[in-house]
């Protein structure tokens, strides 16, 4: 993202609303690492998915969370 989207962004809306889960998808890397995310995703029930170039990695990950919460 430019500008990126940086963990207190995340923490802001996540308190504004916390009966929205949370789903961050971002790389793993020195400047975000996914320790950054997994906690404040998490806590609202949300998670974590590693951002990549891999259609099919991408397409599993929303399914499981279309899985999660479609029928709820």
């Amino acid at each position: 993202l430019d500008p990126p989207l940086v963990v207190g962004q995340v923490t802001a809306m996540i308190s504004a609303h916390p009966e929205l889960k949370t789903y961050v998808f971002s790389t793993d890397s020195t400047a975000q690492p996914a320790s950054n995310w997994l906690p404040l995703a998490s806590s609202n029930g949300g998670g974590w998915y590693l951002l990549t170039p891999s259609s099919m990695s991408m397409f599993a990950n929303l399914m499981e969370i279309i899985d999660e919460n479609a029928c709820q």
